[in-house]
């Protein structure tokens, strides 16, 4: 009787294993679309954020080359330009500057930094700084240098 026990009929398992093999393909699928989909969101905020690192340098250049224009040219109203092969890597780079009198000794100064990207989602990064620019006297100014 012991012996008829013993030799059952042997189940076949292969379905089983089947089913526990896609299961575990599914969760594996699952993971890498969520570690594909992190890493391209993680790429697109890298160069976004790239994209409004060179959209401030753009307007601090935008800032200075106003204040030096101001400095040098007593009738400066302001200006457009492009940065030539400088930004290559974004379609279009422009830096507007807008000066508008206020009294005979000031002026308000409005510098606009804009970068777009030359792809299918153009991103549109835009900076702007406004100041107040009074130029000093020549009598009064002076110049201290120091070295260490």
């Amino acid at each position: 009787m012991n012996y008829n026990l013993r030799r059952r009929r042997p189940r076949n398992r292969a379905g089983v294993l089947t089913v526990c093999t896609l299961a575990c393909l599914t969760v594996a699928a699952g993971m890498m679309a969520i570690t594909v989909h992190a890493t391209l969101r993680a790429r697109r905020h890298a160069r976004l954020e790239h994209q409004m690192i060179q959209t401030e340098w753009l307007l601090d250049a935008g800032v200075r080359r106003a204040m030096i224009s101001m400095m040098n040219q007593s009738n400066y109203q302001g200006e457009t330009w492009s940065p030539a092969g400088a930004l290559d890597q974004f379609g279009t780079a422009t830096v507007q500057v807008t000066v508008s009198p206020e009294t005979s000794n000031s002026a308000t100064v409005k510098v606009t930094a804009t970068l777009v990207e030359p792809s299918a989602r153009a991103r549109t990064t835009r900076r702007s700084h406004e100041f107040e620019f009074q130029p000093k006297s020549t009598a009064t100014s002076s110049v201290v240098s120091t070295e260490e």
